[in-house]
C-alpha cells in the first residue's frame, strides 16, 4: 500500500513502479490481448497497481472504447440455484483476469427492453442460458455486443453447443437403456422455464426416434403433488413400463413422493430420471437417477466463447467442453 500523498496515482505511476511502458500498463490493466504481454509482466503490473492502490477510470474507458467492462448474465429465465452460484463465481474468475467484471442481472424483459439494458450498462458482451427471441439477437448484433448463449437449442445459439436438447437426449437413452418402453416428459410449471424445457423435450424426441419408440407424451407436473398424484395415476394403468424424463430433480421428486402416496414402488411401473443432481435428489428414497452439470466446464467454455468474440482468446482455444453433462446413476431408474 502506498503512502497517502493526497494524490491519485495514474497509469504512469504505475508503469514506472513496474519498470514497463505506459502502453504496457494499458494492456494488462483494460483486457487487451493476454498474448500481447508474458504472465511475468502481466504479475508484476498488477501488483504494481495494488500497491499504488490504482483504479482504471471506468466511466472515461467506457467513453473511449464504446463499451464497459461488465459481461452480463441474462436471468430472466433462470432462477437462482447453488449451481447457478458456483459456476457464476468460476466465471467471473476466468473473465476477471482479463479486466472483465460478471454482472448477474435478474433482467425481465417486458420492462426494460434490450436495446435499454443495452443503452444503460453499454455490456461488453452478454450471456444467456436459453436462447433470445430474434428481435432481441437482432437488437444485440445491432449493437455490436456479442452473444454467448450456454444452452443453445436456438438461434441465439452463438456459444459453445445445444447443451439443453443433449440433456433431453442424455435422459431418453439412459431410460430406453433402463428397459422403458414409453417415455414421458414431465414439465415444469414455471413459465420462466417453459422454453428450455421444450428444448430438452426434443432431445428426449430425439432418443425416441432413435430407438425406434414413440414420440414422449408431455405432461405438466411442476412442484404439485396433486397434479402429480393425477398424472401417476394414469400412468399405473399403462401397459408399457414408462420412463418418467422429468425437467429438474424437483419434479422427480415430486414425481416419487405421489408414487409413494399412492402405495406404489419406483421403480417398477414406471422410473424417473431428473435433471441438476440436487443435495434432495442423493438422499431421496429411492435416490434420484438424475444428468448432472459440470460447473467448471459450463464456466470454463462461456468464458472462452466471450474473450474469443472479444478477440482476447486465440480462436483456436477449446470452447467446448465433451463433459459439460453426465448421467448419474442411481436407484430411481
Amino acid at each position: 500500500m502506498r503512502e497517502n500523498s493526497g494524490r491519485r496515482a495514474t497509469s504512469a505511476d504505475v508503469a514506472r513502479e513496474a519498470g514497463v511502458s505506459r502502453t504496457t500498463v494499458s494492456y494488462v490493466l483494460n483486457g487487451a490481448d493476454p498474448t500481447e504481454v508474458s504472465e511475468a509482466t502481466r504479475e508484476r503490473v498488477f501488483a504494481a497497481a495494488r500497491r499504488l492502490d490504482y483504479t482504471t477510470d471506468g466511466a472515461a474507458r467506457t467513453l473511449k472504447r464504446g463499451r464497459s467492462d461488465f459481461v452480463l448474465v441474462l436471468m430472466e429465465n433462470l432462477p437462482f440455484s447453488p449451481l447457478v452460484g458456483a459456476t457464476s463465481f468460476a466465471m467471473s474468475e476466468e473473465l476477471s483476469k482479463n479486466g472483465l467484471t460478471l454482472l448477474l442481472v435478474p433482467w425481465a424483459s417486458r420492462r426494460q427492453p434490450l436495446p435499454s439494458l443495452i443503452a444503460t450498462l453499454s455490456p461488453a458482451a452478454i450471456i444467456t442460458v436459453e436462447p433470445l427471441p430474434r428481435a432481441d439477437i437482432a437488437t444485440a448484433r445491432r449493437f455490436g455486443v456479442p452473444l454467448v448463449t450456454v444452452a443453445g437449442g436456438g438461434v441465439a445459439a452463438d456459444g459453445f453447443g445445444d447443451t439443453y436438447r443433449s440433456i433431453g437426449r442424455l435422459q431418453g437413452c439412459e431410460m430406453i437403456a433402463m428397459g422403458y418402453e414409453r417415455l414421458v416428459v414431465a414439465l415444469p410449471t414455471d413459465q420462466r422455464q417453459i422454453a428450455g424445457a421444450r428444448i430438452r423435450m426434443a432431445g428426449v424426441g430425439d432418443a425416441c426416434a432413435e430407438a425406434g419408440l414413440p414420440t414422449p407424451e408431455a405432461v405438466a407436473v411442476g412442484a404439485d403433488p396433486t397434479q402429480a398424484e393425477r398424472v401417476v395415476g394414469e400412468l399405473r394403468n399403462c401397459a408399457h413400463r414408462i420412463g418418467v424424463c422429468a425437467y429438474d430433480d424437483d419434479v422427480a421428486l415430486t414425481m416419487i413422493g405421489a408414487a409413494a402416496r399412492l402405495e406404489l414402488t419406483v421403480p417398477g411401473v414406471f422410473g424417473v430420471i431428473g435433471v441438476d443432481d440436487t443435495h434432495a435428489g442423493r438422499v431421496a428414497l429411492p435416490a434420484l437417477t438424475t444428468i448432472a452439470w459440470n460447473g467448471d466446464a459450463i464456466a470454463s467454455s462461456a468464458a472462452r466463447a466471450v474473450l474469443r468474440q472479444l478477440g482476447a482468446a486465440a480462436a483456436t482455444d477449446d470452447a467446448v467442453h465433451a463433459d459439460l453433462v453426465r448421467v448419474v446413476r442411481r436407484a430411481s431408474a
